[in-house]
């Protein structure tokens, strides 16, 4: 009777243990399908609090952080325009509690140039997804001559172009069209911004400008200017009558290398990242986390209402599109590529 006992008391303390382990087993695994959970995140921005970039941290700072189940907090860093943050975001640790919506194109073109102060490389962020990208585009006044693509291929004098630096975004979009395009061409720099570069183009200093096709819609918009040409390889919503050049024109091989390797680095756009050598269960749950908020038709229909533009792609294909671009800076072409950025046309 007293062996019986002891028998069933054993039988219940093993009953037992194996409930308790099974409940610890599942517990870890609901954790590890939320490995951020509770956890604070820091979404730098590295511009200051107002603008376009901030305003995109704000309004998907609290969707991402339901999705993750976590608080995220947004984080201006400016400097350097946005320098500072893209240096800084590249050194932290990958552990999930830092994410920062990067400039894509004066980003990349300050890797390519070697300009001062970039110790990053892009290439080695963990890339979770694109907010959106903007095709860029040119205009000119509208008592230009040129009303197309094909009148600046046919001009009989120098087009003289806008901008504020070199590989500002403005003059290596130019430099690039020129060049893609055989044009004869004169880059003017220093203007303090793209406000005032913009005005010597209205007021006849400049036959042209290139920018985001958002900031060309303004001009446009004003009946101040005209939009002639797109970059690159996309259709602008702005101007759904102008083909981008890779489809306007039929491009030789030597053009539509530069015309794909400027529409890539434009589409890099505002992109989210996180700092290098992310393990890949982390990157994955952050990538598909925040595809879920991107792609909620919901979500996107308020940012819409608020006019903001979201046309996302995911992480995977973001991390090829660098990957393109820097292939090509590093390739047999390279010193070519840095002749035509920063020399050939200034």
């Amino acid at each position: 009777m007293l062996l019986r006992q002891v028998f069933n008391n054993k039988s219940i303390v093993k009953v037992t243990t194996s409930v308790l382990l099974t409940s610890i087993a599942a517990m870890a695994g609901a954790d590890s399908h939320a490995p951020l959970k509770g956890e604070t995140i820091n979404f730098v921005v590295g511009y200051g609090p107002g603008g376009g970039f901030d305003t995109y941290a704000r309004v998907l700072g609290p969707a991402l952080a339901e999705e993750l189940e976590a608080t995220i907090v947004v984080q201006n860093m400016p400097g350097g325009g946005s320098r500072t943050a893209t240096n800084t975001v590249y050194r932290e640790d990958p552990d999930g509690t830092t994410i920062y919506i990067l400039n894509g194109v004066p980003s990349a073109l300050g890797q390519i140039t070697g300009a001062p102060g970039v110790t990053y490389n892009l290439s080695e962020y963990t890339w979770l997804g694109r907010v959106n990208a903007e095709p860029w585009v040119l205009m000119v006044n509208n008592d230009s001559p040129f009303h197309s693509t094909q009148d600046l291929i046919d001009a009989d004098r120098p087009i003289v172009f806008s901008a504020m630096s070199r590989a500002d975004g403005p003059s290596d979009s130019a430099a690039i069209l020129c060049e893609a395009l055989q044009l004869e061409c004169a880059i003017r720099l220093g203007f303090s911004g793209s406000s005032e570069a913009r005005l010597a183009v209205y007021r006849g200093d400049a036959d042209g400008i290139i920018l985001t096709d958002t900031s060309i819609n303004d001009s446009v918009q004003g009946d101040q200017a005209r939009a002639i040409t797109v970059l690159g390889n996309s259709s602008s919503q702005y101007f759904p009558e102008l083909e981008p050049i890779s489809e306007e024109l039929e491009l030789s091989e030597d053009a539509a290398f530069w015309n794909d390797y400027r529409g890539n680095v434009a589409e890099i756009g505002r992109s989210i990242v996180a700092p290098p050598g992310m393990s890949d269960e982390l990157t994955n749950y952050l990538r598909t986390a925040l595809e879920t908020v991107l792609t909620d038709d919901e979500f996107l229909s308020e940012l819409a209402d608020r006019g903001l533009d979201i046309n996302y792609i995911s992480g995977s294909q973001l991390e090829s599109i660098v990957n393109s671009v820097f292939e090509a800076s590093k390739s047999g072409r390279a010193t070519e590529i840095e002749n035509v950025l920063l020399n050939k046309y200034f």
